[in-house]
């Protein structure tokens, strides 16, 4: 039998969460969203002019689940670029998780591509081989950001091996 407070999450809810964890350890932003006042709503604060720009360019401000649509609110700035590097470098600044940002050109040189590369964490569990010194690589931060900026091509997330 089910508890009578057991409530399912919406997929909006769920993305409103990714959200949160994603820029949780960015001292210049912060996400806002109770799903008691407003639930089809996500607010992102940003303190940082430039970062607020790029994020107001590299986010979309409705995303469709369904026949729902989810909004995300960026509040405020002023600042202007459309590099699509400047932007995710001015997005990810002073934020610890990211290592660094970089780009590169494809071998027939046509293409351009831009990585990002998270700081690398290594997380133990209590059953891991304790003869294995390295731990479980943790990802979460590369695999948020692939599903976050999917709408980007071009930009590849991935962690530090070190």
């Amino acid at each position: 039998m089910v508890s009578s407070d057991f409530s399912l999450s919406s997929p909006w809810a769920l993305y409103a969460k990714k959200l949160e964890t994603f820029f949780a350890e960015d001292p210049d932003i912060s996400v806002e969203y109770d799903d008691k006042k407003s639930s089809d709503v996500v607010t992102i604060r940003v303190d940082n002019q430039d970062k607020y720009y790029a994020l107001t360019q590299l986010l979309k401000t409705e995303i469709a689940f369904g026949k729902d649509t989810f909004k995300i609110d960026i509040c405020p700035a002023n600042f202007k670029t459309t590099d699509k590097l400047s932007l995710f470098k001015k997005a990810f600044k002073d934020n610890p998780v990211v290592k660094s940002i970089s780009s590169g050109q494809s071998v027939d040189f046509y293409n351009v591509f831009y990585y990002i590369l998270f700081r690398n964490e290594v997380v133990k569990y209590w059953s891991d081989n304790l003869g294995d010194p390295n731990g479980n690589s943790f990802t979460l931060f590369e695999n948020l950001a692939d599903e976050i900026f999917k709408d980007h091509p071009g930009i590849l997330f991935t962690t530090a091996e070190e």
